[in-house]
């Protein structure tokens, strides 16, 4: 198991290096793919509202001391959605994961892969229809919430 953790780390800096090892600016398009940071930006603010960027609504969240920075995370319908996700968990495993519905036991939309931080991940869920959708860490699924599509 311990190798697994090992291989997991060196292929989450491949990839960081492989992307040029920083973030998409503020006019860039966000990138679809996951990818580990060296170091955790700051929690989200769980009052903000998304922020466009092109054509997607790019919403943070945050993992710290084993719980989102928001439980309400709320997004414009017929847009695409990508959660950027900041484990500051240092040696913590976190992730998101969306479902189609009100529960966990929905259907997956997509998920973050499961990281220890400090680690920023991101998903990319496409245009959703109005409607609520779960979300929690599969590592700790006490850790939930409800993304509000309007």
């Amino acid at each position: 198991m311990r190798w697994f953790g090992v291989l997991l780390v060196a292929l989450a800096a491949a990839t960081w290096v492989a992307c040029g090892g920083g973030d998409a600016g503020a006019g860039d398009e966000p990138s679809s793919t996951s990818s580990a940071s060296r170091e955790a930006s700051p929690a989200a603010d769980p009052a903000s509202t998304p922020v466009v960027s092109g054509d997607a609504a790019v919403i943070d969240l945050a993992a710290t001391n084993i719980s989102f920075s928001a439980d309400a995370l709320s997004a414009p319908a017929g847009r695409e959605i990508v959660i950027r996700f900041t484990n500051n968990d240092s040696g913590v495993p976190h992730n998101v994961h969306v479902y189609a519905g009100e529960t966990t036991s929905s259907d997956t939309l997509g998920a973050t892969a499961i990281a220890s931080g400090p680690a920023t991940e991101q998903v990319r869920l496409g245009a959703l229809t109005r409607g609520a959708y779960a979300f929690a860490c599969d590592v700790h699924p006490e850790m939930e919430g409800t993304l509000t599509v309007e």
